[in-house]
């Protein structure tokens, strides 16, 4: 067996992979806004779904500002956005620039 690592440092390590992967940068995304919460921060959180997968996805303030439209679930989008991954909780998730 090799020598054993701890789960924050597969975390770690998987965050290193997927953002330092250029394939995952810049990249367009279809599909349904679900479970959306805009919070006082002013950042929007959603998740984006199709028939068979959900993925976890965030809008910072600063990109959201720039919005001309209201958004609503059920509402199919396209989004730009880059991969990220939480090291505390293992999950990846959008980082949405624009919809």
């Amino acid at each position: 067996m090799n020598n054993p690592i701890s789960v924050s440092e597969l975390n770690s390590y998987l965050k290193l992979k997927i953002e330092s992967d250029s394939s995952f940068h810049n990249i367009c995304v279809r599909g349904e806004i679900s479970n959306l919460r805009v919070v006082t921060s002013g950042h929007i959180y959603f998740s984006l779904k199709d028939n068979n997968s959900v993925i976890k996805s965030i809008m910072f303030k600063g990109y959201t500002s720039k919005l001309r439209f209201s958004l609503s679930d059920g509402m199919k989008v396209l989004v730009e956005c880059s991969v990220s991954f939480y090291v505390w909780d293992g999950q990846y998730y959008l980082l949405v620039t624009n919809i």
